[in-house]
């Protein structure tokens, strides 16, 4: 496509420009984003849902809203302009209008597509269009404290549109190009920092990314090997560059496991959406007419009311998500407030019908207020749905009021595994080796560091050390290795030979069934606790191994 044939009306601008400047008074951003629209539509036409083109950009759409999350007020949707011009735009109140041209210019490769919707979706994500100054008519200059603004929402978008595409499970490398491919299409127009601060500045962002992926991986292995507080502290680190509905409501499940370890445990188990190997408190009524429960641990206090701040929050995210509902429900079930777990309950499985954490937390609610009968059909439905969960089954045997009753579900629970395994590690890095056998360990002059605070005290903190040209990371306490990983291109592999791009065959062929697989954005990931291990998986393909101290 030669300069002279590219009539670039936008290149993910900020704006629709000619309507924005029009509306006075201002319309709402719904209203405002379907005019700008069908004003795009009557001028170049739109392509239909059924065109494959469309198809497969709304596939990408669909997965890095997934990742990216939503936000209440925002319709998302995206339109295919039916135009060989250059044309990327998020329009007020949550349309992406991309055009046939820009698809072009992506030629046919995901990833960068992926970038380019994640780059728009920021806009809308972070409230752009309210935080920027008025447009000035296109034919006017632009004062340069205006520019300043749009160009540095231009850099912020491309930062998220980069984390945005990575935790969609795509190659964020693929970046670069198409920011190059369209910079060579673009005219300067003063909104957009010049094409090599781009570039350079997108090429500092995907270290950093990376960098701060790890730190979520981190977070992730800490919850399932039963370390909540230091995991509650590192996700919240994550939730600080990416407050995403699912990564809010998994830092609020660190925060209420570690509220749950100072307290006592109930007669019935309930289950949290991610790792869901927890114990719900004595509630009203279990002991009899008067019982004063003792009052509740300043930590049980603390952990609970992070919790359900950080599951609120997810929930305003999205009001229909329906993890943190039924995590609220058990929060609440947990603060004794039955009236409260019984609303989210009803919230979590009108939004997930087929949520096997909600009926099972139902049928606590329902054996709680004397209704044995329904509490049963809710666990028979919840053991439907995910067969063999031990927290079903023990909330079944212990409803039973024969005890050969209960003796039959018991002997449906898996057996405990109760291996002692050696400590994992890759290539001689391993947990408990001291910082000076790591760095000889890595020898990389080119490695980097990443702080990762956990309290008020400098020696509770982490620091990533990150090799990327081996794929090899350590996280430190002090002096002291607490967790490994290999990721990437590594060739690094575990004690059994398993190494990233291995096949999910050959993990469980390695390691058999996980105690626990949880999905999140496009990452599942399988936790051995027993053996300190978290592999992440992406499709059918082993992404990264985290290896850190066994399960308490």
């Amino acid at each position: 496509m030669s300069r002279a044939r590219v009539a670039v009306v936008a290149s993910l601008l900020l704006v629709a420009m000619a309507v924005m400047v029009a509306a006075q008074p201002r319309e709402l951003p719904l209203v405002e984003g379907r005019r700008a629209l069908s004003l795009q539509g009557d001028r170049y036409g739109i392509l239909p849902l059924d065109e494959a083109s469309v198809q497969r950009t709304r596939a990408v759409f669909d997965k890095v809203v997934r990742a990216a999350g939503r936000r209440p007020g925002l319709v998302l949707d995206l339109s295919v302009l039916d135009t060989p011009r250059v044309v990327g735009q998020a329009l007020p109140g949550g349309q992406i209008v991309i055009s046939r041209g820009l698809l072009d210019l992506t030629g046919g490769d995901d990833n960068a597509l992926a970038f380019v919707v994640g780059h728009e979706l920021a806009h809308l994500l972070r409230e752009h269009h309210a935080a920027l100054p008025p447009r000035q008519p296109p034919d006017l200059p632009i004062a340069a404290e205006h520019a300043s603004v749009y160009q540095e929402k231009e850099l912020e978008a491309d930062r998220l549109g980069v984390l945005f595409a990575a935790l969609a499970g795509y190659q964020p490398t693929a970046a670069i190009p198409i920011l190059q491919k369209i910079a060579a299409a673009l005219r300067p127009d003063g909104l957009h920092p010049a094409a090599r601060a781009r570039v350079d500045a997108v090429r500092e962002q995907l270290a950093d990314v990376a960098a701060h992926l790890e730190v979520f991986h981190l977070g992730l292995l800490l919850l399932g090997t039963g370390r909540y507080l230091d995991a509650a502290r590192v996700l919240e680190q994550f939730v600080a560059v990416f407050p995403a509905r699912e990564v809010l409501s998994l830092a609020g499940v660190a925060w209420h496991k570690e509220a749950l370890a100072h307290a006592l445990p109930g007669p019935f188990q309930h289950m949290l959406v991610l790792d869901a190997m927890t114990r719900a408190l004595r509630l009203r009524g279990e002991q009899g007419f008067g019982y004063r429960p003792p009052p509740p641990d300043p930590a049980f206090v603390h952990g609970m009311d992070r919790a359900v701040t950080l599951y609120k929050q997810a929930v305003d995210a999205d009001p229909g998500y329906a993890p943190a509902l039924n995590n609220l429900a058990t929060a609440y079930l947990d603060l004794d407030e039955i009236d409260l777990a019984s609303a989210f309950v009803r919230r979590a499985l009108k939004a997930e019908p087929r949520l096997a954490s909600a009926y099972n937390n139902r049928g606590i609610i329902r054996a709680l207020s004397r209704d044995p009968r329904h509490a049963e059909e809710d666990w028979v439905r919840a053991l439907d749905l995910e067969p063999g969960r031990p927290e079903i089954i023990e909330n079944l045997a212990r409803l039973q009021t024969r005890s050969e009753d209960a003796k039959a579900w018991r002997a449906k629970l898996p057996a405990p595994d109760r291996t002692v395994h050696a400590v994992q590690m890759f290539d001689g890095l391993a947990p408990g080796m001291s910082l000076e056998r790591v760095h000889a360990r890595l020898g990389d002059p080119r490695f980097r560091t990443l702080a990762v605070p956990l309290g008020s005290r400098s020696e509770d903190d982490l620091t990533l050390t990150i090799s990327p040209t081996q794929g090899l990371l350590a996280a430190i306490r002090g002096d002291v290795v607490e967790a490994v990983a290999a990721f990437g291109s590594a060739r690094a592999a575990t004690r059994e030979g398993l190494g990233p791009g291995d096949s999910l065959v050959r993990l469980e062929r390695l390691y058999g069934r996980p105690a626990a697989v949880e999905g999140l954005q496009a990452l599942n990931v399988w936790f051995y606790p027993t053996r300190g291990l978290a592999v992440f998986t992406v499709r059918d393909r082993v992404l990264a191994i985290w290896a850190g101290r066994t399960a308490r």
